[in-house]
């Protein structure tokens, strides 16, 4: 955990222990987007222990993290946190990919929701992320290896309905934020070595998606990534080290903007050759002028400051962990 001034330099507070077990080994060991979150208010952070099959709650405090529950997280290697209000849904890959439900109380306890479980698509559809639509009406799962965007309805008890397994044009989709619109973006991480894309959607009341924007450059390669204001996103290409910037016209039509930063070599594999860096995860202050990249390969966290047009400045490089080493999750406000 880091503090940040009004310039984006980051201060180290500390690091503190989850009481569960990672993945670890290898750059991106979760395959998967926000395994680590906070809720809205930025009062508690949860973070999914994928090794133990549990969900770690933190209270959030200006001098640290103060661990309140640890929970099992209903299947099995939980991979991705979802939060709405009180409501929270966690991707499981316990011997099948499956979603499970939960509602977060002031203790900083998680109380399952009865009758939340839900499966996805197929057992091995390699579920990536899930998010809920701005007004916690929808729940949003990407499953890469499936190809399917998976969309359902909450009910007022907290409960999933009516599924729908969508095909997009995107052939591997990964990670995805919604607009304050409603836009609903998704990456699409490409074939070994092609161009990654960003597509956006409409979410209808049924459930199934309205394509509007479909397959746009990222300007790399594996973006896996992203953040989004209702203006601009950016993605971070795992592949080829860099981050792409795009447009958002209010329709929510995408144009992109070029590639607005690469990251400096990191590790050195194989030996004797310069390897960039790999960007992972991404995180974006509350007023969206500072974002933040994991840097798994170089083990860093670079800071960027937002200018015109999605352009960046580095304001910050501080050591996150050991290059390569598993580190894998992020969060900011």
């Amino acid at each position: 955990m880091w503090s940040r001034n009004a310039r984006g330099d980051l201060t180290w507070i500390g690091t503190f222990a989850t009481g569960g077990r990672g993945e670890g080994g290898i750059n991106d060991p979760m395959r998967s987007s926000y395994s680590v979150v906070l809720t809205p208010d930025h009062g508690y952070l949860l973070v999914a222990n994928a090794g133990s099959g549990d969900i770690s709650v933190f209270r959030v405090l200006p001098t640290g993290l103060a661990l309140t529950s640890v929970t099992p997280s209903g299947g099995g290697n939980p991979i991705s946190i979802a939060v709405h209000g009180n409501l929270v849904y966690v991707v499981n890959f316990g011997g099948n990919y499956q979603l499970s439900g939960f509602e977060l109380q002031e203790s900083g306890a998680l109380r399952p929701v009865k009758g939340s479980r839900q499966v996805l698509s197929s057992a091995d559809g390699g579920a990536s992320s899930a998010v809920f639509s701005p007004d916690g009406s929808k729940l949003v799962v990407t499953e890469r290896l499936a190809g399917k965007v998976d969309v359902f309805g909450v009910d007022p008890d907290g409960t999933l309905s009516n599924p729908v397994f969508n095909s997009p044009p995107s052939t591997k989709p990964f990670s995805e934020a919604f607009t304050p619109n409603g836009t609903l973006l998704v990456t699409d991480t490409g074939s070994v070595g092609g161009s990654a894309t960003v597509s956006s959607y409409g979410v209808n009341a049924d459930n199934t998606l309205a394509v509007i924007s479909s397959q746009v450059p990222t300007g790399g390669t594996a973006a896996c990534w992203l953040v989004a204001d209702g203006q601009d996103m950016l993605a971070s290409n795992a592949g080829s080290g860099n981050l792409g910037a795009l447009a958002i016209a209010p329709d929510g039509t995408l144009q992109p903007l070029g590639v607005v930063a690469t990251l400096p070599p990191g590790t050195l594999t194989p030996p004797g050759q310069a390897a960039a860096g790999i960007p992972i995860d991404l995180a974006a202050s509350q007023d969206d002028r500072f974002v933040y990249v994991l840097d798994s390969g170089g083990g860093r966290v670079f800071g960027y400051q937002v200018s015109t047009n999605s352009g960046l400045g580095q304001v910050s490089d501080v050591r996150a962990g050991t290059p390569q080493s598993g580190i894998q999750g992020m969060a900011a406000y």
